[in-house]
């Protein structure tokens, strides 16, 4: 299976309309979003890798960030803004990549060059624009898009935890990574063959 050095995530979102009638409910299916990427990248990456994810406004405390990092037995190396440059605060210690110049056809428009969007991204010049996904249940607008105060969180096998025993489902029907529960093993299935798809794509609510 093949390992990589670094493995990023951009404003994680299940994009589940249906979560937002209820603050706890979405803060708890983020968390649990966080929790099996944490999970899942930790599988694919290499002893000295990094594992990145890139959050913004309250996310990091209500989602627990840090919480679903440390639970996977991930420590967190830097927090650094959006605006700083990749290669000063990704990499680890003594590795340096040089950076591919900029082409003609890369940069995107400039509302995600200059912050008007709540942050500066280093790699809006690359290309990279933070895009709302328009699903079946969105009734907004793209314009709507805000992130700010975005950070990034780089983070690390934590060499000094405690190496834990193999995950085991604890009371019945609850994930074994994320620590949801669920009426049936049925939705328990659903739900760990695809942690990333809303529940109401999937059938699998949690309580």
């Amino acid at each position: 299976e093949e390992k990589f050095d670094v493995i990023l995530f951009n404003h994680p979102h299940l994009g589940d309309g249906t979560l937002l009638e209820s603050e706890k409910l979405h803060a708890e299916r983020h968390y649990a979003l966080l929790s099996h990427y944490f999970f899942s990248a930790k599988r694919l990456l290499k002893v000295d890798g990094r594992i990145h994810v890139q959050l913004c406004g309250n996310q990091p405390k209500s989602w627990k960030v840090m919480a679903a990092a440390q639970n996977n037995e991930l420590q967190c190396i830097t927090t650094e803004s959006t605006s700083c440059p990749i290669d000063k605060w990704l990499f680890k210690e003594g590795v340096t990549y040089e950076m591919a110049e900029v082409q003609p056809h890369y940069p995107t428009k400039r509302k995600f060059r200059n912050g008007s969007l709540g942050s500066k991204h280093c790699l809006a010049r690359f290309g990279y624009r933070h895009q709302r996904t328009e699903g079946d249940l969105f009734s907004g607008s793209v314009k709507e898009i805000n992130v700010e105060q975005s950070l990034n969180f780089a983070f690390a096998r934590d060499t000094e935890s405690e190496p834990k025993s193999k995950r085991t489902c604890g009371a019945e029907n609850e994930c074994p990574v994320c620590k949801l529960k669920f009426d049936t093993n049925d939705q328990l299935v659903a739900h760990l063959d695809a942690p990333g798809l809303p529940d109401i794509v999937t059938g699998a609510y949690s309580y």
